[in-house]
């Protein structure tokens, strides 16, 4: 934890990671600019992975995708699978998400007022949907490589909106909108 950052919370799975695709090496599944991303975003955000995985798998794709050992940023920690709950809802029935309140209760530093998750998946910020950025799923991983920007196009977004003092605040479903000209 780095005292006045701010938090972003990233999921893996067809986030940062194509885990379904096959390849011989990470680096083909990676998502396009993932060091980029977390480069940038380490500037101004403390950054935590939460997949609805074990920890040993988390583990291990950080590894794979060089995120654990980058000299250029560092995962502040990790949370799994044990650290969700399950909820029912009408929309979904009854599912597994990620509370914030989980981290936001175990360290004073970071609350609703700066953090920010990203997820493919909407259901899993269901607890704290002001907080959550759904964005679009990485498949097709050999396909879709070339032309995937998304992550370069929110670590702008990110830089933005890092002076804002409540970031629950934004309309984080409408994040292309919050620059007059968008993110190209």
């Amino acid at each position: 934890m780095r005292p006045g950052k701010k938090l972003l919370v990233l999921d893996i799975d067809y986030t940062l990671f194509d885990h379904r695709s096959t390849a011989e090496t990470g680096a083909e599944l990676m998502r396009p600019y993932l060091h980029e991303f977390l480069t940038a975003s380490y500037k101004h955000y403390d950054l935590v992975i939460w997949s609805a995985t074990s920890m040993k798998w988390i583990v291990e794709k950080m590894k794979l995708l060089g995120v654990s050992s980058h000299p250029d940023y560092k995962i502040t920690f990790y949370l799994d699978s044990l650290a969700m709950i399950t909820v029912e809802t009408h929309k979904y029935g009854v599912i597994e998400v990620k509370p914030l309140g989980v981290v936001w209760g175990k360290y004073d530093h970071y609350t609703q007022h700066n953090t920010i998750m990203f997820d493919d998946l909407r259901r899993n910020f269901l607890m704290n949907p002001q907080n959550g950025l759904k964005i679009r799923a990485f498949r097709q991983a050999h396909v879709n490589r070339t032309t995937d920007r998304e992550l370069l196009r929110l670590a702008a977004y990110l830089e933005d909106i890092a002076t804002e003092e409540d970031i629950s605040s934004l309309n984080h479903g409408k994040w292309e909108h919050y620059r007059k000209d968008g993110y190209n």
